[in-house]
């Protein structure tokens, strides 16, 4: 066993940071294992990622969401968790919230009685500790828990979200088939894997078949299987994604962009419950659920006779609409922390807070390319180019790439009128005048390439020494960032 493992761990959610220092400095001290959260999303997050944590210390006051509704979540998603409220209010009214949504005490901050605070959390732990004979159920009960919040992987609290979740839950214990329908990068795979982990088939194994990337003289040996000989480099015998997927699921995505004939050997096999693997006699079991997905407008498709009518029935006895990001603009804050968590882990970055600018940057966007997806992107384009001591996400360090395209647009637009209205005036006024607009386009040329950054345009501009290049700029009227 770790050390990590053996150390009780204690999350701490809490929007003071020096609330926070403080009782991280106390528990470490003490031989804990400390996670620390400013607000009610990160601390979820940190629990859904830690599945070790004893105790969470939950404050009374946070951004956007009262304690006692937070032990009601996090009891929700960690039943084992044990949860104690801490409050900058001597009143036990407030304390009774708390114990009625589920903690197992209350304390009331600045925390000075230390030997008693540690006390009061090795009494609790105690409470937690199993016995030999319980442990198993407890573990069982836990795996079903978890089982059943497998929609949690679908960020996001806002009515959309909570809508969708609700029909998923309600339609993946039936043995029906399910189209998913939605834009691009919506998370329509999410939304089939927590279908399969809800269902009678979580035990199977989930297959998920992208129509639209195998090529399409492929397809039916991808999905059926072979037998070796049957057509050129069918060395040996292959089985199919059909045959992979018995006791679980099949998940066909962008089932849209399947041509016509592919679309009737698929009509058949659903029809039938059958298959048959290219250059075999046999005809074997379809025993997987079938669940679809599509961005293509398919009630279009069938109209120009694009996508068949009868196919599109036996795929959608019911239906499940994923809603675009633009549809639900409260869920950005949760899904961006979610994306800088992973980030931060994969580039080793230490970004634990998003500039209220920055969010509104994000929130301000359309998202109509890839939704979630595009999303996502940002997030790792923003952590990758990003500095490892920095700890907040600003507005600079988001859309760059936009930020460059509408930069070059605004340079060869000047590029266009740097000489206008120079025939005009006379030789010496002319030839200044325009020495001025070309110097002053050449400037701000490697200013935008630098994003504002002094040294560093100086540096693209030819090896420029920086005191010239401020002096040049300042000569011209351009605005440098202090």
């Amino acid at each position: 066993m770790s050390p990590s493992e053996e150390q009780p761990c204690i999350l701490i959610i809490d929007d003071e940071g020096s609330v926070r220092s403080q009782l991280k400095q106390h528990l470490e001290r003490a031989g804990f294992r400390v996670l620390l959260a400013e607000d009610a999303l990160i601390g979820l997050q940190l629990l859904e990622m830690d599945a070790a944590v004893n105790i969470a210390l939950v404050d009374q006051h946070l951004p956007a969401m009262l304690g006692e509704e937070l032990i009601s979540k996090i009891l929700e998603v960690s039943p084992t968790t044990l949860c104690i409220g801490i409050t900058g209010q001597s009143n036990a009214e407030v304390g009774e919230k708390m114990l009625a949504a589920g903690a197992e005490d209350f304390l009331t901050k600045p925390i000075v009685d230390l030997p008693g605070f540690l006390h009061t959390l090795n009494e609790n732990l105690k409470k937690q500790a199993e016995s030999r004979e319980t442990r198993p159920v407890r573990a069982r009960l836990l795996r079903q828990h978890r089982r059943v919040n497998a929609v949690k992987a679908l960020k996001g609290t806002s009515p959309a979200m909570l809508e969708l979740v609700e029909e998923i839950r309600a339609l993946a214990p039936l043995p029906v088939p399910i189209l998913i329908r939605g834009e691009s990068g919506t998370g329509k795979e999410l939304v089939a894997t927590a279908i399969h982990d809800l269902s009678q088939n979580k035990r199977g194994p989930f297959i998920p078949v992208n129509c639209a990337a195998i090529p399409h003289e492929l397809f039916e040996s991808e999905l059926f299987g072979h037998v070796k000989g049957a057509f050129t480099g069918a060395l040996q015998t292959r089985t199919g994604l059909c045959h992979e997927a018995a006791g679980g699921t099949l998940f066909l995505d962008e089932v849209g962009e399947l041509p016509l004939p592919l679309q009737a050997k698929l009509l058949r096999m659903l029809e039938q419950r059958t298959f048959r693997p290219v250059g075999s006699p046999r005809l074997e079991s379809l025993q997987a659920r079938v669940i679809a997905a599509t961005n293509v407008n398919l009630e279009e498709a069938i109209a120009v006779r694009a996508f068949r009518q009868d196919l599109y029935y036996r795929v959608s006895a019911q239906e499940i609409w994923v809603p675009p990001l633009r549809e639900r603009i409260e869920d950005i804050y949760q899904l961006a922390f979610f994306f800088i968590e992973n980030y931060n882990r994969d580039f080793g970055r230490q970004i634990n807070a998003i500039n209220p600018a920055a969010l509104e940057l994000l929130k301000g966007y359309s998202w109509e390319r890839n939704n979630v997806r595009e999303l996502d992107r940002e997030i790792q384009r923003a952590l990758a180019r990003c500095s490892p001591t920095d700890n907040e996400l600003l507005p600079e360090m988001l859309f760059r790439k936009r930020r460059l395209l509408a930069s070059s647009a605004a340079s060869r637009s000047q590029d266009a009128s740097i000489l206008d209205g120079l025939l005009e005036l006379p030789f010496n006024a002319a030839r200044k005048a325009g020495e001025d607009r070309i110097l002053r386009w050449y400037l701000m040329h490697f200013l935008r390439r630098a994003d504002g950054n002094k040294t560093l345009a100086a540096r693209l501009a030819h090896g420029m020494q920086r005191s010239h290049f401020t002096r040049r700029c300042k000569a011209l009227g351009i605005e440098l960032k202090k």
